[in-house]
């Protein structure tokens, strides 16, 4: 895995995503990463985080467009999905939100 600097919301992510799981810390880190850069559904579901990948991936791109101005998720740019992505999975490491998440 490459060098980086996990923030406190990926080490609250994979904490949580640790209790129910054999991988190692660096493993969750890098599923955490591909699983948002490549937007894999089975690497996002695998850590335990959503029950509806597609629910969570349409409120989160949703979220995102709105707070770029857009005034829809359609013609959203691969690098803005992914950011949203990674908004959304942030935003699982904060205090109480690290634990399966309905939107």
């Amino acid at each position: 895995m490459s060098d980086f600097t996990p923030t406190p919301q990926m080490i609250e992510i994979a904490g949580a995503a640790r209790e129910k799981s054999t991988m190692t810390a660096d493993e969750l880190f890098e599923a955490i990463i591909i699983g948002v850069k490549r937007r894999k559904e089975l690497i996002i579901m695998g850590l335990d985080l959503c029950y509806n990948y597609d629910a969570i991936v349409e409120a989160a791109n949703a979220e995102y467009a709105e707070s770029v101005g857009k005034s829809s998720t359609e013609g959203m740019s691969d690098d803005e999905k992914r950011q949203a992505m990674l908004r959304w999975m942030l935003k699982q490491g904060e205090g109480e939100n690290v634990r399966k998440q309905e939107p």
